[in-house]
Formats: C-alpha cells, sequence, structure tokens
C-alpha cells in the first residue's frame, strides 16, 4: 500500500495540476495556522507561530541546499522542488507550533520543561538509528549514509530545542510590553 500511496502522490506532483494542488492546499494549511495563532483570546499562540515561523525558514534553506547539492536523494526528493517545500513547510510549522504549545502546557505543569523537552529531543537519535537499520523508508528517502542518520538525527534534536528558546524570548518580551 505504501508503494502505491507514493506512486499516486509521484503522479500527482508531477503534472501542473497536482503541483497547483499541493501548493494551494499547502496556503491554505498555513492560512488556517495564522489565523488559529491570531486569536486573542490566547496571546501565547502568536509568540509560538512567529518563533515557529522563523526557524520553519532556517529549516527550508537547510533543505534546499541539501536538496540542491545532492545530498539527500530517493524518488521523493526527484519530486519538484516548490511541491517539496510545499509540503515541508505546513507539516513542519503544525509539528514545531504542537511542540511548542506542548512545552507552554508544560511550564505551567512542571518546574523542569526544558529538562523534560531535551530528553525527548534526544530520545528522537536512538529511534532514528533503530528506523535507519530498519530501512523505514525503504530508498524513498535517503537523507544519509547507511548507518549514518544518527548523526543527522542528533543534529535535528539540538535544533529543535532552538524555537523553544525563541518562543520563551518573545513570549517574555510580549509580557513585559504587555499593557496591565
Amino acid at each position: 500500500m505504501g508503494a502505491s500511496v507514493a506512486s499516486a502522490y509521484f503522479q500527482l506532483v508531477y503534472s501542473a495540476p497536482g503541483e497547483i494542488i499541493v501548493i494551494g492546499l499547502s496556503l491554505v494549511a498555513c492560512a488556517a495556522m495564522v489565523a488559529w495563532a491570531k486569536q486573542r483570546a490566547h496571546e501565547e499562540r502568536w509568540s509560538a507561530f512567529i518563533a515557529t515561523a522563523g526557524f520553519v525558514v532556517l529549516l527550508a534553506a537547510a533543505y534546499v541546499l541539501a536538496v540542491t547539492l545532492g545530498w539527500w536523494q530517493g524518488d521523493y526528493f526527484k519530486t519538484p522542488l516548490l511541491a517539496q517545500l510545499a509540503v515541508l513547510v505546513p507539516l513542519s510549522v503544525a509539528g514545531l507550533l504542537a511542540w511548542l504549545m506542548g512545552y507552554g502546557w508544560l511550564t505551567s505543569h512542571t518546574r523542569r520543561p526544558l529538562l523534560i523537552y531535551t530528553v525527548v529531543a534526544l530520545l528522537a537519535v536512538p529511534a532514528a538509528a533503530i528506523a535507519d537499520r530498519a530501512n523505514v523508508g525503504n530508498g524513498l528517502f535517503v537523507v544519509a549514509e547507511d548507518g549514518m542518520l544518527w548523526v543527522d538525527a542528533l543534529i535535528g534534536a539540538v535544533a529543535v530545542l532552538t524555537p523553544i528558546l525563541l518562543f520563551e524570548g518573545i513570549r517574555r518580551v510580549l509580557q513585559r510590553d504587555a499593557l496591565p
């Protein structure tokens, strides 16, 4: 089933109307997340969205570099780059928003939220190593030499803590500037 879904997706994005559909859905998803984040009753959402958007810009730049230089290979990375970014951006924003909102919740329920999130991020390293050894993607995504995905996962684990620090800084500035 996974191969047929991938095949259908590839057929979709290799056609001009399909690529337009993917990009359009991406724009709708991003607009919905902006609307969600701008709700006045939940000011912390806007802080999380700003931090996430800044991080996703850096992530997208690194992604384009890796794909353009051929560091990452596989059938998926042969699809049109704009379609890849149309998938990457909203999924990354949604995932990082969930990550940051979870952190926000954790700050009100524990005294050591950064320690807990650091442990969770570092648990992704052995999970990625296991997935790499099991060849979960069957060559669809090749982002590291065989057995070396754990290095990328470690870099990712460290990088994913960056939005937490951005979120904290933005949240504190907005709280300080808020009128009583």
